[in-house]
């Protein structure tokens, strides 16, 4: 699957997000559970800069709170007691009491992580986020080979690549180009 995202990357600290491509990402997950039937175990989503790494988890975190937080909103002793079986302590994590915060099992988020932090692992399905969208083709660590091969084998069954191809295609990367041919040539 290729969807182009023209916004531009904007800079956070020395790392890079991109809050359109983020939003996507989301959008792509949610159909790959709803219209796939994939479980949250089964997909993993990968970037190569961690500011939006931290963005994609936050992302995640919201929608999971929000989409249980009618339920968890009839009883607080029902969301204290789930958080405590769960081995958190209180529901309120920290926040004012009242609250309504779903505290949510780790094995029903989706992972994220950086593209080296998830060398080594495999999910059934992996969404990767290029991140870098810009007219100058900069497209930073995308260039490396190892993280670009890293990031593309970790799906045993499928990979979805979120990006903007014309920044991608002008970054001069020859394996990126390569790719895009390979990919132009099987009509995806």
């Amino acid at each position: 699957m290729e969807t182009t995202v023209k916004t531009p990357g904007a800079s956070s600290g020395k790392s890079k997000v991109n809050e359109a491509e983020a939003q996507l990402v989301q959008q792509v997950v949610l159909w790959l559970q709803r219209a796939a039937g994939l479980a949250h175990e089964d997909i993993g989503v990968v970037s190569p800069y961690a500011a939006q790494v931290e963005l994609l988890k936050q992302k995640f975190l919201d929608a999971s709170s929000s989409s249980a937080a009618p339920a968890a909103s009839s009883s607080k002793q029902a969301a204290k007691g789930t958080a405590q079986s769960q081995g958190q302590g209180s529901a309120s994590g920290g926040r004012a009491q009242g609250s309504m915060v779903a505290v949510m099992p780790a094995a029903d988020q989706v992972q994220v992580a950086s593209v080296d932090g998830f060398q080594g692992r495999e999910k059934e399905v992996i969404v990767f986020s290029t991140v870098r969208s810009n007219a100058g083709g900069k497209i930073g660590f995308l260039r490396d080979p190892r993280r670009l091969n890293v990031a593309i084998t970790r799906a045993k069954r499928l990979l979805v690549v979120v990006g903007n191809k014309a920044t991608l295609a002008a970054g001069g990367c020859p394996h990126w180009t390569a790719w895009m041919e390979y990919l132009e040539h099987k009509g995806w």
